[in-house]
């Protein structure tokens, strides 16, 4: 019964991971679905204490992501609005790299990222170089959050796998 449960498990982190870029919080999905294991091995696999674990990780994950984009934003002069800019941007090109699965929700996601931030950098300050540099600085943050989250939902599902195995 725990090898269902991991079977089950792994397709829904396989897909946690695949929405991180997309600005959805894949690695909680990833921790959520730790539960699977934990109640088709009767608590034996997952225990509450490792459970608590993959959420911290998860949580800690999150907010590496959020700090991360705000700080590259930051660094490279972004205002305020062109971080929201960054996020609407992201999303919208993940939504227009739907047709190419994967590979365009991440370009989609990053290059939205960037058009976001340049777009309302430039239109507010009226400086396309500040906007260009604020672009850089979102995409740069997007996709070094996007790797830490990537690489801390790897971690727990390699936990979860040895800890069936």
């Amino acid at each position: 019964m725990a090898i269902f449960g991991l079977v089950v498990f792994l397709i829904i982190a396989i897909l946690g991971l695949v929405v991180i870029p997309l600005g959805i919080p894949g690695t909680i999905i990833i921790a959520g679905s730790t539960v699977i294991v934990g109640l088709t091995s009767g608590w034996q696999v997952i225990t509450v204490t490792r459970l608590l674990l993959f959420f911290g990780l998860a949580v800690v994950a999150e907010l590496i992501d959020l700090a991360l984009g705000i700080f590259g934003s930051r660094s490279f002069g972004a205002s305020k609005i062109s971080m929201v800019g960054a996020f609407m941007g992201g999303l919208v090109g993940a939504f227009l790299g739907l047709p190419l699965p994967i590979i365009g929700n991440l370009v989609g996601a990053f290059v939205g990222a960037f058009l976001g931030a340049f777009l309302l950098e430039s239109l507010f300050t009226g400086d396309v170089n500040r906007g260009i540099k604020s672009g850089f600085g979102a995409f740069f943050g997007r996709v070094i959050g996007s790797l830490v989250k990537v690489a801390l939902g790897v971690s727990i599902i390699v936990m979860v796998v040895f800890a069936v195995v």
